[in-house]
């Protein structure tokens, strides 16, 4: 069985911290139920690995504001963002949210000359602009030379050590196969 967490790609090649976050957590939920299986049985093998880093985050907070990102809901609208807000409303919104207040001046400048919301135009920017308030920032929208890990739980993973070549992750699931 594979499971992918996709959606942390592309939320991190938008730079995109609060939607990177909910996913990096229901990857972890769904890392938890396969090692929930594994550890009832002598013959799974789970691998937690990825393919690439993506957007250079880096994590500049303490846990506190890393919280109040968990605490925001996506999609905004289930957050109580709408369309027609105004920066005052998106203010209070957010510190009513996230413990973490985003001043409405600096919204106000996503707005724009209108001075209302709109998911299309404003949601991306919104989501960034949180991101940056809870002590995340970024490098770029693309790939990075990041080396990833490669974490293993049961038979053959005693053969994860140190740093490794992508390409040893065959050979460990092959061998674990007995094949």
């Amino acid at each position: 069985l594979m499971v992918e967490g996709s959606q942390i790609d592309w939320r991190c090649h938008a730079n995109e911290a609060v939607g990177a976050l909910h996913e990096v957590l229901e990857l972890d939920e769904a890392v938890g139920v396969a090692l929930d299986f594994a550890r009832r049985r002598r013959d799974t093998l789970v691998l937690v690995t990825a393919d690439h880093e993506t957007g250079g985050m880096t994590l500049t907070a303490g846990g506190e504001q890393l919280q109040a990102l968990a605490k925001a809901a996506l999609p905004l609208d289930a957050a109580g963002l709408a369309n027609g807000m105004t920066a005052a409303q998106i203010a209070a919104l957010t510190a009513e949210k996230l413990s973490l207040p985003v001043p409405e001046a600096e919204i106000g400048g996503l707005l724009g000359p209108t001075g209302a919301f709109d998911q299309k135009a404003h949601g991306l920017p919104l989501l960034r602009l949180m991101g940056g308030r809870c002590g995340v920032s970024w490098t770029t929208t693309g790939h990075t030379a990041t080396p990833v890990y490669l974490i293993g739980y049961g038979p053959g993973s005693e053969r994860i050590q140190g740093v490794q070549e992508n390409t040893a992750t065959f050979t460990i699931m092959r061998r674990a196969l007995g094949l």
